[in-house]
């Protein structure tokens, strides 16, 4: 496939620029790869309810096998909705209705299993130096911290989605 964009308007270069950016943002964050993160900017930025496959591949210049593949790894993830639409053979995909809430989530997930490998990190101080210990300790504590912010962000999210809908 090409590299070059599909097309040169300063509107159409401002999204591709976007969803590159956040494909690439979203890769540097080590949860899902850099194709995932594409196709989310381009759902983003769709005033279009939802999209077909086939509208992915071509928006973003990528194979049917790559974006069939990381369509289904965002929806396990909760990203991204199939949508049915009767009387069409073909299926539709759109953004989860909460995802920014769904990243949230996973980030809360995130600071638990760091809480949990640092309490097991604690487990070794009678086996470690002191010098260890103090690491430990501080990865202890830096868990608790993380934890406890990324359950007050998403809480924080949730009533700020509340307030919206009503």
């Amino acid at each position: 496939m090409s590299t070059a964009p599909l097309s040169t308007s300063p509107r159409d270069n401002a999204r591709v620029a976007f969803v590159e950016e956040y494909g690439l943002y979203i890769e540097r964050k080590g949860r899902i790869p850099r194709m995932a993160g594409r196709i989310l900017g381009q759902l983003l930025i769709t005033d279009e309810p939802h999209l077909a496959q086939a509208d992915l591949c071509n928006q973003l210049q990528a194979s049917a096998g790559a974006v069939s593949g990381m369509l289904r790894l965002l929806i396990e993830a909760g990203f991204v909705k199939r949508i049915s639409v009767p009387g069409v053979r073909k299926d539709f995909y759109r953004l989860a209705d909460d995802s920014w809430g769904v990243s949230l989530a996973h980030g809360v997930e995130d600071a638990q299993q760091f809480a949990r490998i640092a309490e097991l990190g604690a487990a070794t101080r009678t086996e470690v130096g002191p010098l260890a210990q103090a690491r430990l300790e501080e990865m202890r504590h830096l868990a608790v911290i993380s934890e406890q912010h990324a359950r007050e962000l998403l809480d924080d999210w949730k009533t700020y989605r509340q307030g919206r809908t009503h």
